[in-house]
Order: structure tokens, then sequence, then C-alpha cells
């Protein structure tokens, strides 16, 4: 799926893994229909690497679609919601110059979703849940009756953007954190929840996606073995 640059000009895109390597560069098979269009329109007036743009967008829009398209694998519904992380040098990656040109498109598609289902911050399993929550509903003893405490989350979309992905790597690293174990259950579509007895919370149907920007540096020194290994990192697309 990729070409490379010529010899000259890999040198100067610069080095990524343990040696210079030429730039990869997608095929032009990528840049197919709506979303290649898309791209096409932005890439003469933008220092965004197209790959870049391209993916973010396929994020984003995968989110805004929800989640009642899927592809089905065997018993597994395989749906829109996308992991991507962007790698690249601060500053001249331009990660969050393709983000901010993708943002401008999809805020014309679906205003509400740009206002009310856009977020950032990862921190914690249960921040995450909480985002896209069930109602929760108590037994109320005196009324003898079952009554709301909490009206949750109606629109089960949820669109994460990390600008600082490395962050949330670290806070994954902290003991009893949550975090890492509810993204992973996240992207397999299963029911989220948490299994504290004071405070329990649940979210079915959520539709997470999740788009991250690091330096490779960074995503070398954060990317834990566990994290490889328990098959958190299989679940993001890393694009260069």
């Amino acid at each position: 799926m990729a070409t490379v640059m010529p010899e000259a000009e890999a040198d100067e895109a610069g080095s990524f893994g343990d040696q210079e390597q030429a730039w990869p560069i997608l095929n032009e098979a990528a840049y197919y229909g709506l979303a290649g269009d898309v791209v096409k329109t932005i890439d003469p007036h933008t220092e965004a690497d197209p790959a870049g743009v391209l993916t973010q967008f396929l994020t984003m829009f995968g989110n805004i679609v929800g989640n009642n398209p899927y592809y089905q694998v065997e018993s597994d519904r395989h749906r829109t919601n996308l992991f991507n992380v962007q790698v690249g040098t601060t500053a001249k990656g331009r990660k969050g110059t393709a983000a901010g040109r993708v943002k401008a498109v999809t805020m014309l598609a679906d205003r509400a979703w740009f206002d009310e289902r856009t977020a950032s911050g990862l921190s914690s399993g249960e921040g995450l849940i909480s985002a896209v929550s069930d109602p929760v509903v108590k037994w109320d003893a005196k009324a003898k009756e079952f009554a709301t405490i909490d009206p949750g989350v109606a629109d089960k979309r949820l669109m994460i953007t990390e600008p600082e992905f490395a962050g949330a790597l670290s806070v994954m690293e902290r003991h009893g954190n949550t975090l890492s174990p509810v993204i992973r259950n996240a992207w397999d579509g299963q029911r989220l929840q948490t299994l504290t007895k004071v405070s329990p919370l649940k979210a079915t149907g959520a539709h997470i996606s999740i788009i991250a920007h690091i330096t490779e540096a960074e995503a070398r020194a954060r990317l834990s073995r566990t994290e490889m290994a328990n098959g958190f990192a299989n679940r993001f697309l890393f694009v260069v």
C-alpha cells in the first residue's frame, strides 16, 4: 500500500525507527470516494500530511455515523469506531494542523455532534464510562418505586481527541487505573462498566472513537511491554 520517496528526499524527511528509512507515502488507491475528495480538496492549501488528514477524517466520520453500520466477521460485528495514533515530530509533524482541517469539515457536517460529542482528557476508565453512561435507577423505599437519579447520556457517540497521548499512557501505568481495559472494551463494542459497590457505572451501546497525537520518542518510551502484549496497542492504527 505504500510507495517511497527518492533517497535524497527521504534523508530530508528525517528518520524513524532505528535507522534512516525512506518516508512512506500512501498509495493513491487509499484516497477513495468522499474521504479522498476531502483530502484532495484540502491538500493544496495546507502543510498537513495527506495521510494525517485522511485517517483523522475517517475516524471522525466513523464516529458521526454511529454504531448502526457494521461488517460481520464470524460472530463479531466490526463497527465504524476507529482508534488511531498520529506519530510525528513536534511542530513539523503537523498532526494538529491535520486535525484542525478535519474538524472544520465535520463541524459543518454535524454541528450538534461537534459541540456535544467531542472531548479530550483521557484520565480514567470511570471518566470515560461516565461520558457515555446509561441511566442510573435506584429503588426509593419511601416512595416505594424506582427513581432515576442520573438520566445518563442519550447520544452514545463520543469522539476523543488526545493531542498529548503520552500523558494518557503515563496515567495508565498507575496502579489501579482502569483506562486501558475500558478502552480495549470500547473498541470491541462491549458493555462498559465498573464493579464498584458505592457508585457502579455502566454504558451499553457506546460508540467511542479515539484520535491521539504523539512523537516517535514518546511512543517508544511510554508504550510498555504490557500494553503491547495485552492487545491495547493492537487496537490502534499508528500512522507516521
